[in-house]
């Protein structure tokens, strides 16, 4: 009997052939071949079963889906039940549009199935379910109604598209009867308008993402339908309205209010549980706490990059750039620091840029990592103070309240409970009452007589602090080593790091927490580009990491051995310089930068690596205009620990959010680009854990805007955030 891989690509490639599939070895499935496969597998292959049956003109197979989907639940140990019910929720939807014949519901199932999945318009899905509304009426267009001349905001401004209109963001510009009508989705909409709007276009942006917004507020998607309003308030102040961001700010406002009153609160065992973003079937039918207070940190999202435009205010931003990033390990890598720096290059005051890569996370990243080479005192309780300031006006008061513990917490491994109790008295009044718990596990820790005992007591303030999504903490000070504390520090003092972080921040370098340059010049940029490249290459492939001659890096850098010698000369000087003015703890001159005449990152001094930013791409794109492959893809694996990289992070405690641009928990097919194999040496995010009132405009596109041109692609293996992890909402994709 083939196992679920084979029958999966064999029945892909029927489904692509628009032939009758033969489901026998579908509903055959049983024993190891079906037991041990990821439940979004299962679910995944259920589904393209269904879609298939019905577009080879053949009779509905739901009963014998549905009775491989029970065999799993009650027999698979890896059956958690969210994907499966899901899936059985719609094949229903499916054969009710079927026996409705009705384009528009099959439009809603094309847009179940893509939600959460970039990869979707390429999958035989689209080419599918446009043959089978095809079969079902062939002369009707999707969506219903009639085929007018509005070009919408999906178009590529094709004149031989055909814009539908019907539902609620009908598709727009597609020819009738092509795949394309099904590869739209307010999932793809949404990724073509922050791709514009990463590259500068606002009002391609605004068109693309107020369409995804009213498609998503008509499949009940509502935390993605509500952050999708920060996304056009974002795309408005892009293009200079602050009046129309703010009139999309209220009509935000309004439409969490309605969500509050439609959704009653969810109760019972599961009440904390998200019961929005993660509900056990395709409609939400409550609304947990946490989610209560994500809608409201979109809010305020909003509202602060509002008056943050209207007013010049780097505080304003700042506090939305720490709601927006805070526990979402992806930020980087998303479209929204570009997107961002495009508001900050607008709006900043001159001479005062707005920071769009220094987040409150990061700070307190390099707060925790910049103590394991022993920095000063001062610098350490100033950093604190400052961050827990910060947190506080995003309004995240657990969070500053944490950071603020974690820096006694490293004080006094450091400098011993008697200078920690100096000047955290101070705050403590404020702290017990917020997080009595983590404050008391803290103290028994800072008290514990043993290593052992450290140890365990260790692990507790960690387990508590991972509920506000904090950076991660073992590494910073030696934390691990425990020992019996006296008012002076620690019995022995820490050892000396082994290796450090070399990081970029945008334009600012960082090693080990430790700002060498806030503008790092393009030299000097340019060259541990290059060697961070070797460093990191070496790592993936686990090899020695290769010494590069001279003259190899005049060529790759452009710039002549002597002036090599003088960037690398100048940054060891500044090196030294910066960590005698912050830090106990000298660096040697070849700690980062090892080497003469050839040069490498110094394998033995440098852990991690994170490169600069990439320049966003000029280049004039194609037209959006999403079509299924000729041929199926053949790149289907199971999804499971390997090829399923999700974290596992806790619910944030204040404001949980959730992520957007999200990789589908598992794709449907495979996502375009492979993620980045893991390696000791590769740059990876180090955290681990989490208006002026005016009369609102309809959140529906204009009526005659812009042809779109195709942005221009971003990186597909983008991080997916669980849960909790980050603000924005695409946790609620189907499987």
């Amino acid at each position: 009997m083939q196992g679920l891989r084979g029958v999966y690509r064999t029945l892909e490639s029927q489904v692509a052939r628009q032939a009758p599939p033969d489901l026998g070895p579908v509903c055959e499935l049983s024993g190891p071949g079906l037991l041990e496969a990821d439940e979004r597998d299962v679910a995944r292959l259920l589904l393209l079963a269904a879609v298939g049956s019905h577009a080879g003109g053949g009779p509905s197979a739901t009963a014998g889906l549905l009775a491989v989907s029970r065999r799993y639940e009650e027999r698979s140990f890896l059956c958690t039940g969210r994907s499966l019910p899901r899936a059985g929720e719609l094949i229903g939807l499916l054969d009710a549009a079927v026996a409705a014949r009705s384009s528009r519901m099959l439009a809603e199932v094309a847009d179940h199935l893509g939600q959460g999945w970039p990869g979707y318009p390429d999958s035989v899905l689209p080419a599918a379910l446009a043959a089978l509304a095809a079969r079902l009426d062939p002369g009707a267009a999707p969506g219903g109604g009639t085929v007018t001349s509005r070009t919408d905001a999906g178009t590529g401004g094709d004149p031989g598209a055909t814009p539908v209109p019907g539902a609620p963001g009908a598709r727009a510009g597609i020819r009738a009867g092509s795949a394309g009508e099904f590869a739209v989705t307010p999932f793809t909409c949404r990724d073509a308008g922050l791709r514009h709007a990463a590259a500068g276009r606002a009002a391609q942006a605004a068109a693309l993402l107020r369409q995804s917004a009213e498609r998503y507020r008509a499949t009940a998607y509502r935390a993605d339908a509500a952050w999708l309003f920060t996304d056009v308030v974002l795309a408005e102040l892009m293009a200079g309205r602050i009046r129309a961001a703010a009139a999309v700010g209220e009509e935000q406002r309004r439409y969490v209010e309605e969500v509050f009153t439609t959704l009653p609160p969810a109760t019972g065992p599961g009440g904390g549980a998200p019961a929005l973003t993660r509900p056990p079937g395709l409609r939400p039918k409550a609304l947990g706490p946490e989610e209560h207070e994500m809608l409201l940190r979109y809010l305020r999202i909003s509202q602060f990059l509002i008056e943050a435009c209207r007013h010049r205010s780097p505080d304003d931003f700042a506090a939305a750039l720490d709601l927006l990033s805070f526990g979402w390990t992806g930020f980087a890598e998303s479209p929204y620091p570009r997107v961002l720096r495009h508001l900050a290059d607008r709006y900043a005051a001159p001479g005062a840029p707005w920071d769009v890569h220094l987040t409150a996370q990061v700070l307190w990243h390099r707060m925790l990592r910049s103590s394991r080479v022993a920095v000063t005192s001062a610098h350490l309780v100033a950093t604190a103070v400052a961050l827990r300031a910060r947190l506080g006006r995003a309004g995240l008061p657990v969070q500053a309240d944490v950071a603020l513990l974690d820096a006694a917490v490293v004080h006094a491994r450091s400098y011993g409970t008697g200078a920690t109790v100096e000047w955290i008295t101070r705050y403590v009044a404020e702290l017990r009452p917020r997080i009595p718990e983590l404050l008391r596990a803290a103290i028994t820790y800072l008290q514990a007589p043993t290593p052992q005992e450290a140890a365990r007591l260790l692990a507790s303030y960690t387990a508590l602090r991972a509920a506000c999504a904090a950076p991660d903490l073992l590494f910073a000070a030696d934390l691990s080593s425990g020992g019996p504390l006296g008012p002076a520090g620690p019995v022995r003092p820490a050892a000396a790091p082994h290796r450090m972080e070399v990081a970029f921040y945008g334009s600012l370098l960082s090693v080990e927490g430790i700002t060498v340059h806030p503008v790092t010049p393009p030299p000097l940029q340019q060259l541990l580009w290059v060697l961070g490249e070797q460093f990191t290459r070496a790592g993936e492939r686990g090899e020695e990491v290769p010494f590069l001659s001279a003259a190899a890096l005049a060529e790759r850098t452009g710039r002549t051995p002597a002036a090599l010698a003088q960037t690398v000369r100048r940054f060891r000087a500044v090196c030294q310089e910066r960590f005698t003015e912050a830090t106990a703890r000298p660096i040697g001159p070849e700690a980062v930068i090892q080497g003469r005449p050839g040069y490498r990152l110094n394998p033995d001094g440098v852990e991690l690596f994170r490169p600069p930013p990439a320049p966003v791409s000029s280049s004039a794109p194609a037209s959006f205009t999403p079509k299924a492959p000729a041929v199926p893809p053949t790149s289907f694996t199971p999804s499971g620990p390997a090829a399923s990289p999700t974290a596992a992070a806790p619910h944030a405690s204040v404001a949980p959010p959730t992520a957007p641009l999200a990789e589908p928990s598992s794709a449907l097919a495979a996502p375009r680009a492979p993620a980045p194999p893991p390696a000791s040496r590769t740059a990876r995010t180090p955290w681990a854990s989490s208006a002026s009132r005016v009369p609102s405009a309809p959140l529906t596109p204009s009526t005659t805007p812009p042809p779109l041109p195709h942005p221009p692609p971003l990186p597909r293996s983008r991080p997916q955030p669980p849960t909790g992890s980050g603000p924005a909402p695409s946790t609620r994709s189907l499987l």
